[in-house]
């Protein structure tokens, strides 16, 4: 029997940390958004502290395109893909379109993923010979097109690097709702999850386990990975300060424009210290593109100010009345 082991994952948002005002702070190594040394020096940190896997968020408004870039290829096998749909219009926008349906975006995304696979299998595992005597860099028979039409999106193929050394590159997901359920369990090896409490943990888990079966798969294929922002410290009182801290760089604007769009409600700034009214309270819906807004539509109608309700805390799924314990 083999003994059972916990994963752990640590997720890059840019060279700074998660908060948008981190790079503000002192200290911070302003060149940091674009100095892979940084990066290298908090996977070695990482890598320490028993982190397995690092991921590297990104939205398309800047498109890299997979065919071509041979990541995977130069890092020996330990590059992954993040298989995502877009809910955000400006990353649409740089595609020259707008956000389909739901079910177009999705039908369209099982396409991609299916012609992404096909085209890094279109070099078999010994297509690469590098016969130098015979001066045979490679067995072309063995490289073959993929010649895949769907209704969304096309390919011939075949790719022009060789094929991975862990076979294909990991498939990773974090879409929410049912459709992006389905595209997990059939293709994914790994899932980014938000569950706020045990429970919801297990039940998305269980979620995910049905949906690969669904799929035809062993559900122990797939790992959901539950996501958490600790902040380190010597102490729990040096934590809390520090995330003080970082809670006075947020810029609590925009914070309240995404707060909105959670809600499906437009409030501004000058609503920071109230709470919202029982118009707005009658209006507002969970976004079903963000598996936080039922909690968030939750704790709003509580009756807390949006100050209070934007308070990190509160955020990660934390009562915002909850304090520092008498000692």
């Amino acid at each position: 029997m083999t003994s059972r082991q916990m994963l752990l994952c640590m997720q890059f948002t840019s060279g700074y940390g998660a908060e948008p005002g981190a790079w503000r702070l002192p200290g911070a190594n302003l060149s940091s958004y674009t100095d892979m040394d940084q990066f290298v020096r908090y996977a070695q940190a990482a890598e320490r502290g028993k982190i397995q896997l690092l991921f590297f968020a990104d939205t398309p408004v800047l498109d890299v395109d997979l065919e071509d870039q041979a990541l995977d290829v130069i890092s020996h096998g330990r590059a992954g893909w993040n298989a995502v749909t877009t809910s955000d219009p400006a990353a649409a926008a740089n595609f020259g379109r707008p956000i389909p349906p739901r079910t177009e975006k999705y039908e369209r995304a099982h396409e991609v993923v299916q012609i992404v696979q096909a085209l890094w299998g279109s070099w078999e595992k010994d297509a690469w010979v590098l016969d130098v005597p015979g001066k045979r860099f490679a067995d072309m028979g063995k490289i073959r097109p993929v010649n895949l039409q769907g209704h969304h999106v096309a390919s011939r193929g075949p790719l022009p690097i060789p094929p991975s050394e862990q076979g294909q590159p990991v498939i990773f997901q974090a879409g929410g709702g049912r459709y992006g359920l389905e595209l997990a369990g059939r293709y994914a090896d790994g899932v980014y999850a938000n569950p706020y409490t045990i429970e919801d943990g297990r039940a998305q888990r269980q979620a995910l386990r049905d949906a690969a079966k669904r799929a035809g798969r062993d559900p122990d294929e797939v790992k959901m990975f539950a996501g958490s922002m600790p902040t380190i410290a010597s102490s729990r009182r040096a934590a809390l300060d520090r995330r003080r801290l970082l809670d006075e760089s947020v810029d609590l604007r925009q914070r309240v424009r995404y707060l909105g769009a959670m809600i499906g409600l437009p409030l501004g700034y000058d609503q920071i210290d109230e709470p919202l009214s029982a118009s707005q309270l009658a209006d507002a819906v969970p976004s079903p593109h963000d598996p936080r807004s039922a909690r968030a539509l939750e704790v709003v109608r509580e009756g807390w100010t949006l100050r209070d309700h934007l308070s990190a805390r509160d955020q990660y799924g934390l009562d915002p009345r909850v304090t520092e314990p008498a000692r």
